[in-house]
């Protein structure tokens, strides 16, 4: 079989003829890194009376992630055939207009595409103190240019400032309510300052008074029921964080009656099997359940079943709710 030195000194006719063989056979010669490969590696081209691409998918994979990247001579050349090709455009569509400026005749081209001038046409300018605002189209003095601007391309200081304020908006701070203009383009929330964004997500996270509250009392009602529990010799596991795991499979709401539990209302912490009772398992993720505080001084140390089915709750949620959490103190165990 013909290797890589051999293709490479052969002449370009030689060469379709040897891939019209090596297809033949199942294989093709690679123009990129001249290496003899299957067929299975090339990219299919319908362009092509082989119906192969020229490249294997390695050599095509490399070129294009080189070219994406800007680098490797094949993304130079290309960024040189770029460049050359529109400066052909430029000056093949370039006008010619010449200007008489402070008693000088100035020879200038523009370039329709981009509503500027030619760089030897800025040159000149410059030159003489002066530049051309690509926005208004007209030649002022370099003083009345930014610094920063590009001879030619640039826009002079009133163009800048008037798209500056063409760009905002008016709009009130959401933490201080001031009235200011705002970037029009700029998403999500918009402040008046850094101090105003930094406060209102400082506040954000910071819990309000009331929920503050609510949450000192929901743990002062769990360290309540531990005690209970510890002096009877009973099981206490009932953490904080299944506090949130109950509060949530009751959908913040009394277990017994079915009622909102608000801030205001606060959430009590009930045992469903009472402490008194000698089948209760302590204080545990299956035995505790939020009440309201009419239930749970109505029900007292009372069975929740015979107590439920005299006040006409519904009974059968309860257990419903009650075998989630049994199944989830399971798992925990388990674990």
């Amino acid at each position: 079989m013909l290797g890589k030195s051999h293709l490479a000194n052969s002449s370009h006719g030689y060469k379709c003829r040897t891939n019209k063989i090596l297809i033949r056979c199942g294989f093709k010669c690679c123009w990129a890194c001249g290496e003899i490969k299957p067929l299975d590696v090339f990219l299919g081209d319908a362009s092509q009376r082989s119906g192969y691409g020229g490249r294997c998918r390695q050599c095509h994979n490399a070129q294009q992630g080189a070219l994406t990247k800007g680098r490797g001579p094949y993304a130079d050349r290309m960024r040189i055939y770029q460049r050359d090709r529109a400066r052909r455009r430029s000056e093949r569509d370039a006008v010619s207009v010449t200007m008489t400026i402070g008693g000088v005749d100035y020879h200038l081209q523009f370039s329709p595409h981009s509503n500027a001038i030619r760089p030897h046409s800025t040159k000149q300018l410059r030159a003489a103190g002066l530049d051309y605002c690509s926005h208004c189209g007209q030649i002022k003095t370099m003083n009345e240019f930014h610094s920063s601007s590009k001879g030619g391309s640039g826009w002079c200081r009133e163009c800048g400032i008037e798209r500056a304020r063409a760009a905002r908006e008016p709009a009130v701070c959401p933490y201080c309510g001031k009235d200011f203009m705002a970037w029009r383009y700029s998403s999500g929330l918009r402040f008046c300052s850094r101090s105003c964004s930094s406060n209102y997500y400082a506040d954000k996270r910071r819990p309000d008074p009331m929920v503050r509250a609510d949450r000192e009392r929901r743990l002062n009602t769990l360290r309540c029921a531990r005690r209970q529990a510890a002096k009877r010799q009973l099981l206490s596991d009932f953490t904080a964080k299944d506090t949130q795991f109950v509060i949530c499979v009751f959908d913040n709401r009394c277990a017994y009656c079915n009622a909102g539990l608000g801030l205001l209302e606060g959430i009590n912490w009930d045992h469903v099997i009472p402490l008194a009772s000698p089948d209760c398992p302590g204080t545990t993720l299956g035995n505790m359940v939020p009440a309201c505080k009419c239930c749970n001084s109505s029900k007292c140390a009372h069975p929740y079943r015979e107590w439920m089915l005299s006040k006409g709750y519904n009974l059968r949620r309860l257990e419903r709710k009650l075998a989630i959490l049994k199944v989830a103190a399971a798992e925990r165990a388990s674990a």
